[in-house]
């Protein structure tokens, strides 16, 4: 063991790993190496000295707050030279545990994740001033991960600015971490994530990333190919749904998804001075010749931009010019707000008195659910479709086409109608979409409008086979930027043969992951409805969606006595499929956060 001090009555135990047996120069200073202001009190001998402090404090005078802050720096604070013990703490099993005050090895009864430091692991220094920090920090020379954290409980640097300064992004995620939920984020990881690829072009104020369980559902053969689908996802049967769909297409001969139209758009708003200069402005737009002039502005901020059309449209002396665009196999936002910057400045040259409001004037429309992306589309419009026998529906499904086309033309044509519900003429599409945005690194928040779906049921009055078709106007996706240059989201595209962009046919890979889509929500469609005609819905969310860990304990049973005997408290288990299913059928539901489905 390298140290035991009790901090405040709570004993840290550290464990060494096994490359310690460096020079005390090039090795992690101990807790009874470190050089502090205060040797650390016990916990009762503490308390007594913070009352001491606080009797003695006049809250009517200024710096009291700063009196009391140093009191618990000089107190309770550790302090600890280097992030690493040594070159081998990743292999380390546990670093940091609150003990019990013995000199037992064991870790906690809760296990915590390797990757996260305790609280103690960084903590602000006292060993020296501010001002000293300071002057350091400007000079740019090295300072400790506890000088950082004081620098940042002062208001000296901002968290922001964290990477900069520390030059190490893992290390700065790790300051920023306890600067911001110091002791609340042990089940976060962060250590070994390239921040490489997230800074500036994924996320900001980085403290780790966020776990999510990944499954696959398929094989999916759509258009001649197989490929299992990547969902990330926490609700339980979505995946198992989706496979059952999966298989019934499979066996069905496959699906086909076709993408029939791709443009991305943006409509920059702009203020005339009267209702006739936006008329002039709308005729001279209109001209093919100075839309030729237009495009190349546009064109020539990305080799990948070819502007389509322009749509003006006017309300009193404010027009709307929209742009109509395709970008290659990028989702295309970025691209299309750089060639609409660039088109602008140009039509302001011909019309000095044009005020631009905004870049984006809301009839795009990005990120929210619309009419005229549901009727004109946006990004990828894609449709697909597939016909299952009688026999296969009721073998897999257990019912048949003539209940399914009941059950869609009432939840899907007359409740959604009823509803007023734009593009919501489906079951569930937004389900799968989420999913495999969340694994393929697309901009999660375009889920509102690209899960925007029409799913149409039928039977074919020759054969009496069932015709499934999906419809997704505005499917708005890329495999490339955004968050597809993560690694993992990377690979889930490769898995769906669509990584990167296409180089021989630009903009091929995107429609390719379009479609894919496309027919895993038919797979989702068919297999929830089929769940709902049958009444199996709540049987499966009870197997696959009820968690029975008990993670938040009811006040009110923390308050009644037990009175239960032992053999009522602990029944016999049941053994027997037979005896698990009565037992689940008879249990009750209660109100707990485990019950909820």
């Amino acid at each position: 063991m390298i140290g035991s001090p009790d901090i405040g009555g709570f004993p840290i135990e550290l464990q060494s790993s096994t490359d310690c047996s460096k020079p005390a120069s090039n090795r992690r200073p101990s807790f009874s190496d470190s050089k502090m202001k205060k040797s650390p009190q016990s916990g009762s001998q503490s308390i007594k000295n913070l009352r001491k402090v606080l009797d003695e404090i006049d809250v009517n005078k200024d710096g009291w707050k700063e009196k009391i802050i140093d009191f618990v720096y000089d107190e309770f604070s550790v302090q600890n030279e280097e992030r690493n013990m040594c070159e081998t703490r990743e292999t380390t099993s546990k670093m940091f545990y609150f003990g019990n005050g013995s000199d037992s090895e064991s870790g906690p009864s809760t296990p915590t994740q390797e990757s996260c430091p305790s609280l103690l692991d960084i903590a602000p220094t006292q060993d020296r001033t501010i001002d000293d920090l300071t002057k350091d920090l400007k000079e740019e020379r090295p300072l400790r991960d506890g000088d950082f954290l004081r620098l940042l409980n002062r208001g000296v640097i901002k968290s922001r600015e964290l990477e900069e300064k520390v030059k190490e992004k893992e290390r700065a995620v790790a300051i920023r971490r306890e600067f911001v939920a110091p002791k609340l984020l042990n089940n976060l990881p962060y250590k070994g994530y390239n921040y490489d690829m997230v800074m500036n072009s994924c996320c900001e104020n980085v403290i780790g990333f966020m776990p999510i369980p990944m499954g696959t559902a398929g094989p999916l053969k759509i258009n001649c190919r197989n490929v299992f689908v990547p969902m990330a996802t926490t609700e339980g049967a979505l995946i198992a749904s989706t496979n059952r769909g999966c298989s019934a297409i499979f066996k069905a001969g496959g699906v086909t998804s076709r993408v029939f139209d791709d443009k991305m758009t943006r409509a920059p708003v702009v203020q005339m001075r009267c209702l006739d200069d936006c008329l002039k402005l709308k005729s001279w737009i209109s001209i093919e010749e100075n839309f030729q002039k237009i495009k190349k502005e546009f064109d020539q901020t990305s080799r990948f931009a070819n502007l389509l059309k322009i749509e003006t449209t006017i309300d009193g002396s404010i027009l709307f010019i929209k742009f109509f665009a395709k970008t290659g196999d990028a989702m295309g936002m970025n691209m299309v707000s750089k060639g609409c910057s660039s088109a602008m400045k140009y039509l302001k040259d011909q019309f000095p008195e044009m005020k631009v409001l905004s870049l984006s004037g809301n009839l795009c429309v990005d990120k929210k659910a619309a009419a005229i992306n549901w009727i004109q589309g946006r990004g990828k419009s894609v449709a697909a479709e597939c016909s299952f026998s009688d026999k296969l529906v009721s073998s897999i499904f257990r019912t048949t086409p003539r209940d399914l086309v009941e059950a869609a033309n009432a939840k899907l044509n007359v409740g959604s109608s009823r509803a007023g519900t734009l593009g919501g003429q489906n079951c569930h599409a937004a389900n799968i979409v989420a999913a495999i945005f969340l694994a393929t690194g697309q901009d999660a928040a375009q889920v509102v409008s690209s899960s925007m779906c029409s799913t149409k049921i039928e039977v074919d009055d020759k054969d009496g086979d069932l015709k499934v078709s999906c419809t997704m106007p505005v499917m708005e996706v890329g495999t490339v930027g955004g968050g597809t240059i993560l690694g993992p989201q990377r690979d889930c595209l490769k898995m769906l043969e669509c990584e990167g962009p296409n180089e021989t046919s630009p903009g091929a890979n995107a429609a390719r992951l379009a479609e894919v889509i496309c027919g895993a929500v038919l797979a989702g469609e068919i297999s929830l409805l089929a769940s709902l005609t049958t009444d199996e819905l709540v049987d499966s969310h009870m197997k696959l969606n009820r968690s029975r860990m008990n993670l938040y304990s009811s006040p009110s049973s923390l308050m009644v006595p037990n009175t239960q005997s032992k053999d009522q408290r602990n029944p016999p288990i049941p053994t027997s499929p037979n005896q698990i299913r009565q037992k689940r059928n008879s249990e009750s539901m209660r109100p707990g956060c485990a019950n909820i489905l």
